[in-house]
Order: structure tokens, then sequence, then C-alpha cells
């Protein structure tokens, strides 16, 4: 059987009131008839009370609702933060680790690297210039005080400088000093000029360089001095008197080269031996001078220098730049300022071969197999442009120019994966963090 309780206030109820009791009252009895069916039915169990509507909450009562409330605030709270502190290391801290690594870890190591090499030709021509300042080489057929003052940074072992030429204001002749390997592997100074006495310079002291005013003289000739184009205080000509017979300056060429000589690598000794030719790319150096000058002396007359210092970047490629920091895809290029490719740790990202012919020629930074190469070619407008960072959906790529005198050149740096900046503990813990905040609003 069914037990049905059924309470009331025990008050008498008047006007309007007893007019609402008498509603409630009619409620009641249909809710009781309600339930006298369903005990018919077999339903039993049921207890009915009545909630008086006066009732006041207990301060225990109160006191659970301001704790549940509080604890529901704090919830969601936390919720919001570990959602947004795993969303800002996902999408947000790697891309930024990756950005500045490129930029002050990548480019600033490559740079230091770069200018190690190209410094050679820097070096080359300060020792040319400090001889003739002081008088040790006399004049353009004192071959002998050619060769000291560039052989010490020709043979250097770790040195990429390859060859220095000289030509004069007052003759079509070409001095040129390189190195080459001896029959017992060590190097060796090589003296060569188009001279009528090249013979001179030995057997293998004849160039086979026409005697015509050469184009690259035309272009030192015509270069503006080093206060117009270097801002350098020091690299100021000569302060002696008698040494006023050309406005310093230099400049690197306008386009790179391929040079072509024999292997002659201590790791290609046997291919060496067989004669085989390579093509290295390489960059020159063009500078001006002149020799020491007497300009009290009736009979003396100005010679100006043009220089031309070859450095051969083939060292640059390989190993030489490899960051494994940038993940298993990440490259290092060295590329000139109209955005020729001058090293890479792949070969095939340096040279191209152009039909029909098979002419060898530099690829452009824009001709590198990457689905954003394209967009790479804004960069590379001429010397002295700013960093340019292109930040992609699928990589991270950035042109930094080379400081002053090698910004000639920029440092091409690509990372096109994440995963090699992110920490992988980190990584889990915000996609648990996703996961365990989102779970309850779903």
């Amino acid at each position: 059987m069914t037990s049905v309780r059924r309470f009331s206030t025990g008050q008498p109820q008047s006007g309007s009131n007893a007019s609402a009791g008498r509603g409630r009252a009619g409620a009641n009895d249909a809710d009781l008839a309600n339930l006298r069916k369903l005990a018919d039915a077999g339903v039993t169990g049921f207890s009915v009370k009545k909630i008086n509507p006066n009732a006041q909450l207990s301060a225990p009562q109160i006191a659970a609702g301001v704790f549940g409330v509080g604890l529901f605030g704090w919830g969601i709270t936390v919720a919001v933060i570990i959602f947004i502190c795993a969303f800002h290391y996902v999408f947000v801290t790697v891309a930024d680790t990756r950005e500045w690594y490129v930029v002050n870890g990548a480019a600033t190591w490559a740079q230091a690297e770069i200018e190690r090499t190209l410094s050679s030709a820097i070096a080359a021509r300060q020792a040319a210039r400090g001889a003739f300042c002081r008088d040790l080489i006399q004049m353009p057929s004192d071959t002998a005080g050619f060769e000291r003052a560039m052989m010490p940074h020709l043979l250097n072992k770790q040195s990429a400088l390859r060859e220095v030429s000289f030509t004069f204001s007052d003759r079509l002749s070409v001095l040129s000093v390189s190195r080459s390997r001896a029959n017992d592997g060590r190097w060796e100074s090589v003296l060569q000029s188009n001279a009528q006495d090249c013979y001179l310079l030995g057997l293998t002291g004849c160039a086979d360089i026409p005697r015509v005013r050469i184009g690259w003289y035309l272009e030192g000739a015509g270069m503006q001095g080093d206060s117009l184009t270097w801002a350098n205080d020091t690299d100021t000509p000569c302060s002696s008197p008698y040494n006023s017979s050309a406005i310093e300056a230099m400049q690197w060429e306008d386009e790179p080269a391929l040079m072509e000589r024999a292997l002659d690598d201590d790791g290609y000794v046997d291919k060496a031996a067989e004669g085989i030719m390579a093509w290295f790319p390489s960059h020159s150096l063009l500078f001006r001078t002149g020799f020491y000058f007497n300009q009290d002396d009736p009979g003396a007359y100005k010679i100006d220098v043009v220089g031309r210092a070859t450095v051969e970047l083939g060292e640059l490629s390989g190993d030489r730049l490899k960051d494994i920091a940038l993940g298993e895809g990440g490259r290092i290029f060295l590329c000139s300022s109209s955005g020729a490719v001058l090293s890479s740790q792949k070969p095939q990202d340096i040279i191209k071969i152009q039909p029909p012919v098979g002419i060898l020629s530099l690829k452009k930074a824009w001709e590198l197999k990457y689905p954003f190469a394209s967009q790479l070619q804004q960069a590379f407008p001429g010397a002295g442009k700013p960093p340019t960072e292109l930040r992609l959906p699928d990589a991270m790529a950035a042109v930094i120019p080379l400081r002053v005198p090698f910004d000639h050149f920029a440092v091409l740096v690509i990372a096109p994966e994440q995963g090699a900046f992110r920490n992988d503990l980190l990584f889990v813990i915000s996609i648990i963090g996703f996961i365990i905040s989102t779970t309850p609003f779903i």
C-alpha cells in the first residue's frame, strides 16, 4: 500500500489567502488523486511532503552554496589557464623559439664562419697596400716582393685565398700569385705573368692572358674612394706624404664565378694525381692602391695598382655550415647579394646545367626546391638589404646580410620543421592540458 502523508500549516486562512489556500488544496487533491492511481497500478514507496515556501536557508546551506559556486568558478579559471598555456606553447612558443634560433643562433654562427673565410681576401689586400706604403714592393717588375707579401696568406692551410692578381696603370701586363700542390703534397707558390719577360718566372711563368687592358682593371680603377664606399676611418691612405699615387678603394665583384682547377685537397690525392678537374664557386675582391711615390722627385711618376683577390668558397659547403639543431630538413646557405647560391650542404643546391649545350651556372636562392622558394626573390635586390624573415605555415626562412665589408653576401637559413625546437615532455603535457581543459565542456 502507498503511504501518503499530507501536511498543512495548521493556521486558518481568510480572504485572498484563503482563496490561494483553496487553490493549493485543490492542487494537492489532484496530486493525491494521481498518486492513488499509481498505487492502484502497483507502484508503492511514495511519500509526499509539502515544502514550506517561507523557510530560510541555514548558515551551513549558505556556506555550502558559496563553496560550490567558488569551486565551479575555480574549475573554469583553471581550465581556461591550462588551455591558454597549452595553446601558447604548441602554437606560439615553439614557433618563436625556432625564429629566435634561426636569426640569433644559426645565422650568427654561420656569419662568423663565412667572414673568417672571406677575410682572407681582405687580409691579402691589407698586406699588399702595407707593402706598397713601406716601400717593400718598389715597382711592378719586383715579382719577388709580390711573392713575399702574398705567399704567407696563400700558403696558410686554413686560408680560402687561391689567387691574387695585380695590374698597373702604366702597363698592360698582369702579375698573378697563386698556389698549387708540389710533388711532396705541400703547397708551393706559383707566379705567372703575361709580360714579355714572363719566362724569367720559370717554366710555368707565362700566363695565357691577352696583353690588353683587362676588364676588372677598368672596374677597379673606377671605384669610389674609401670615404664614400666604406665607413671605416682606419682604412685611410698611407700616412706618408710620399704615397699619394692612388685613392684607396675596394669592393666585391658584382657576380661570383665558377673556378676550374685540379683537385688538390688532402682528401682527393689519388684523383688529383689523375689530373681530374673540378669546379668551385668563387668570389673576388677588387682593390685599388698605389706604389710608394716621392712627389718631390722630378723623375717620379704615379703608378696606380688594381688588385683582385679570389676566394674559393667550396670549403663552406658540405658539413662546414651544417647545424643539426635546425632539424633534418634545415639548411644554411651562403648567397651573394644578387641571390646566387655559393655554398650548401648539398652540391645539387648550388650548380645547375642549362640546356641545350650544358652550361654550368650557379642557382639562385628562389630556384631551390622548397615550396616557398619563389618568395625568397624579394629578399635579394642587392647589397645593403635589411634582414628579411619569412614565417610560413610550414617553414621559417631568414635572409641575414653580413656586416661591412662583407655586406655583398647574405646568409640564408631555412628551418622547415618545428619538431627540432620542441620539448617532447612539454608538448605531451600541453596535449594532455588540451584534453583536460576541454573535456568538461564537451
